[in-house]
């Protein structure tokens, strides 16, 4: 799962996020930190939501289901550490 900015994932890879979206389906090679083949993992969904309103299906996926309050603080805390250059605001993507 991917939980960056929309605009710092296009700013690195202009497409990336269509082209990740036409790949619902795909199946993956997962391999471990030495290249080790560990088994594979096939994508079932991909989508884009807001900080402010995510969709249900993060909330679900991410154990927070009902919780939009707990997962925006927790949520918050992992954008602070991991992009403290960024804003976090509710319509962030």
């Amino acid at each position: 799962m991917t939980c960056e900015p929309v605009e710092r994932i296009e700013s690195i890879q202009a497409g990336l996020i269509d082209e990740r979206l036409e790949e619902i389906g795909s199946v993956y090679l997962v391999c471990d930190m030495e290249k080790e083949i560990q088994g594979k993992a096939k994508l079932i969904d991909a989508f884009v939501t807001t900080y402010g309103q995510p969709d249900a299906k993060l909330l679900n996926y991410m154990g927070f289901k009902d919780q939009l309050v707990r997962f925006k603080s927790e949520y918050a805390g992992f954008f602070k550490a991991h992009f403290p250059e960024e804003p976090l605001i509710d319509e962030t993507e």
